[in-house]
């Protein structure tokens, strides 16, 4: 027999098939969370025939694919020689530099797009050096390091920490507990990284660093 939506499994797990029913029954809780009520659904169907919002979308559209422009003009070209060497005046050493030609069509007058790529030009000159270069220095905080994770990593560790959050909080007002120990499985960890797909290890190390 499952746990349903309205009847509560047992917090005190005498069996695999009761972990399993608590941590089917908590993946529903959290399912509920994201449905939808009529008033959203209405909301969301006048912001649809909103000319504002229209408007002020594709205007974000626009702006996305012209930062992604400035990223590739940056990071992107192969440098030639001359611009080599204004990028080693500027203190980047790479075998690619930015194309400041195309940076400057790209860029024009708009104050907003010249913000953008000089946060990515300093960003550029702050990078630390390839693999096998040494620049004598630590790492400074805040800078990348070869063990961080990637973005599309970064985005699922940081769904499933929120997920231990809404687990703890959703037990916290069914149960009236909210922590589970390892021994006594499955914990909110355990439960977050698998929904979200993430190794149970890297979330905690996530965690412990946030």
């Amino acid at each position: 027999m499952n746990a349903t939506r309205g009847e509560l499994p047992r917090w005190n797990c005498q069996s695999k098939k009761d972990q399993r029913l608590l941590e089917q029954w908590t993946n529903e809780q959290l399912d509920l969370l994201y449905e939808p009520t009529a008033s959203d659904l209405q909301s969301e169907l006048e912001v649809m025939n909103d000319d504002n919002y229209n408007n002020a979308v594709s205007k974000d559209s626009s702006d996305t694919w012209l930062r992604g422009r400035i990223i590739r003009a940056i990071r992107g070209h192969k440098a030639s020689a001359n611009e080599r060497k204004l990028a080693l005046a500027m203190g980047i050493e790479a075998d690619e530099a930015p194309s400041f030609d195309v940076l400057i069509q790209l860029i024009g007058n708009d104050l907003q797009s010249s913000r953008f790529a000089l946060r990515q030009l300093w960003q550029l000159v702050h990078s630390p050096p390839p693999k096998g270069k040494k620049n004598n220095r630590g790492r400074k905080r805040g800078e990348s390091r070869p063990s961080d994770f990637s973005p599309l990593e970064r985005d699922a560790l940081s769904d499933a920490a929120q997920d231990m959050d809404r687990i703890r909080a959703i037990w916290k007002r069914r149960f009236g507990k909210m922590n589970r120990s390892e021994r006594q499985p499955p914990t909110a960890l355990e439960i977050a990284a698998r929904r979200n797909g993430v190794d149970e290890d890297k979330l905690r190390s996530w965690r412990s660093n946030r």
